[in-house]
């Protein structure tokens, strides 16, 4: 099965007088979703089913149109999904789609971008009349590689998906998307509090967003940048705790299964209490104003940013030296480092997060090999892990109950020699660096 996320074209502006879901296509909207049907019909496979869904949207429902009309299609399927963006309704619908099916969706950001990234590992920012081609590898988990990609009807060549950006209103444009990326894992932590999966893809996200809000701070005034930097810090930082205990119950539930120990586990009900209260707390405060208003302040300080621009090239060169700058950071940071030394382990942790977020957002923004993202994910997680045991074990000291003393000494002897493994695992993967 081949999927292709594709965007509306250019719309209404937003108005009072008007409803979101009525807007329509402009005439230019029309005209550039039209010059991108010879490019459609090149790329699609004419010999197999074509299908068209379309969020009820009057604008995605007018694209949809005349991509089936170019197209020599009938039918175009209005998804009430679509609208709101509603990933998990999605995936329970590809079932129904033969492996043979190129399943077209139009739709709206930053649903796309989220869906191309979550479903498909591949992070885009789709423009309005923008659409991306991706082959189904595996059906579950659902696994895809892109394609191609068009952007207001012309093909986008892959090497121009590595380009850096232009000016800072296309930066200020993808990092508006990121925010919009964290307002909704927000509405997901809200509705799922006890899943762990939803409380970490909220804290990850948070976390790119403060990476690239951290690469432009030589261009901003530090009163505009220190507020979002303690603000987003703070978001993070809120979210750490209950991250931490997830990761211990976690681990401590691998090691029980590991070991085939049965019955009841008073360090697990213990872990579970304290979840359960931290979990609590976190929903009252992804509840509050704290997040929206935070993302009101980012988006009003981007945009006068964004507007003190002089020369587009200038941010251009300033991305490509930023970006240098922090992977030869880390060149430096790797040939001093310490395996056993914890602060090192993290700061250099740290960095690689940043690097990576950054290349996957903008990526590369390097003319040079850009660092492979999958062998940056590959340390980062290697490094992560070691800082995580180092915060485990400390933790697990702290408990001095001599109820718990059995369990504890078997979960921290486990641990150490977890943590020695990794170290190897990590000394191996820096080689290589």
């Amino acid at each position: 099965m081949d999927i292709i996320l594709m965007r509306h074209g250019r719309a209404e502006a937003a108005q009072h007088s008007i409803s979101d879901d009525a807007r329509e296509l402009t005439r230019k909207g029309k005209e550039e979703t039209i010059s991108g049907i010879p490019f459609l019909r090149e790329k699609l496979d004419t010999e197999r089913p074509i299908l068209i869904w379309s969020s009820p949207a009057a604008r995605a429902g007018q694209t949809a149109q005349i991509v089936a009309e170019g197209l020599g299609i009938s039918d175009v399927v209005s998804q009430g999904f679509l609208y709101p963006g509603n990933g998990e309704v999605l995936m329970q619908s590809l079932p129904q789609i033969s492996d043979d099916t190129q399943l077209i969706i139009v739709g709206h950001e930053p649903h796309l971008s989220l869906w191309s990234e979550r479903f498909f590992g591949t992070p885009l920012v789709f423009e309005k009349g923008m659409a991306a081609a991706f082959r189904v590898t595996q059906r579950s988990p659902l696994t895809a590689d892109l394609m191609w990609v068009m952007t207001k009807g012309r093909d986008k060549d892959k090497k121009k998906l590595s380009e850096p950006p232009l000016s800072r209103k296309d930066f200020a444009e993808m990092l508006l998307v990121q925010a919009e990326k964290v307002l909704s894992l927000r509405e997901d932590l809200l509705a799922r509090p006890d899943e762990p999966a939803a409380v970490h893809a909220f804290r990850v996200q948070v976390r790119k967003l403060r990476s690239l809000i951290a690469f432009v701070k030589p261009t901003m005034d530090s009163a505009d940048h220190a507020p979002l930097r303690n603000e987003f810090r703070a978001m993070h930082n809120r979210l750490s705790y209950l991250r931490e205990t997830d990761v211990l119950l976690n681990l401590w539930q691998e090691l029980r299964d590991k070991h085939g120990l049965m019955g009841v586990s008073d360090l697990t009900r213990v872990f579970e209490r304290e979840r359960t209260k931290e979990a609590r707390k976190v929903q009252v405060f992804a509840a509050s104003t704290f997040v929206p208003d935070a993302l009101v302040s980012l988006s009003e300080a981007i945009g006068f940013w964004a507007d003190a621009e002089d020369r587009p090239d200038a941010f251009d060169a300033f991305a490509s030296v930023r970006f240098k700058t922090w992977r030869g950071n880390i060149k430096t940071a790797v040939k001093e480092l310490d395996i056993r030394d914890y602060a090192a382990i993290h700061l250099l942790r740290i960095r690689f997060k940043k690097l990576r977020y950054v290349q996957d957002a903008l990526p590369p923004l390097s003319k040079e090999s850009p660092l492979e993202s999958e062998n940056l994910k590959d340390i980062q997680d290697a490094l992560g892990r070691i800082c995580d045991i180092y915060i485990n074990i400390s933790a697990l000291d702290k408990m001095t109950s001599p109820k718990l003393s059995r369990e504890i000494g078997l979960f921290v002897g486990a641990l150490m020699k977890q943590r020695e493994e990794l170290e190897k695992q990590a000394r191996s993967l820096l080689k290589k660096k």
